[in-house]
């Protein structure tokens, strides 16, 4: 979406293309050198909402005199808000995990399924301990990996701004 709001008002007149497309890349660093690692921490960034105002301010003085510039216009405020919406969702996102009655149903779930293992009759006392280890061990692996992709966005095994660092270095970068 940033690379397509991006594009859409390379097509502008200046001056309002050159602030536009500074205001976008504003947006992109503050995103990928401010917001990405607030988020691995767990807070909520505020820091783009100026940008984001701004931006949009720009985009509604344009007045398009060409019906495809009205056509453009109309996609670039048309992914504007896209990328608003979607900067909503993931700030949401931050700060949002399972709901706790999930994590109830899974662990008390993961203990039933642990306790049935016990009215299994097996002839080895032996095979069937280690059939239960296997078993436990393997509950415990999955709900690890659902307690660490619970919030996306935070601690090490997160999501990463890479796909804003690729738009900014192929397109946004000054001199490109």
């Amino acid at each position: 979406m940033l690379a397509t709001l991006y594009r859409n008002v390379s097509t502008f007149p200046d001056p309002q293309r050159e602030e536009l497309q500074a205001g976008l890349r504003e947006y992109a660093r503050q995103v990928i050198d401010v917001a990405w690692p607030l988020q691995r921490r767990g807070i909520v960034p505020q820091n783009a909402a100026g940008t984001l105002a701004a931006l949009q301010t720009h985009l509604a003085t344009f007045e398009p005199t060409t019906e495809g510039r009205k056509t453009r216009y109309a996609g670039a405020y048309r992914e504007f808000d896209r990328i608003v919406e979607l900067r909503r969702i993931r700030l949401k996102s931050v700060v949002a995990g399972l709901p706790m009655p999930l994590w109830f149903v899974v662990l008390v779930g993961a203990f039933l399924s642990i306790a049935v293992t016990g009215f299994f009759d097996m002839r080895s006392q032996s095979m069937h301990f280690w059939m239960t280890i296997m078993f436990s061990g393997l509950l415990g692996l999955l709900i690890f990996l659902l307690a660490a992709m619970d919030n996306p966005f935070r601690g090490d095994i997160s999501v990463g701004p890479q796909a804003f660092e690729l738009v900014y270095k192929q397109l946004m970068q000054p001199g490109k």
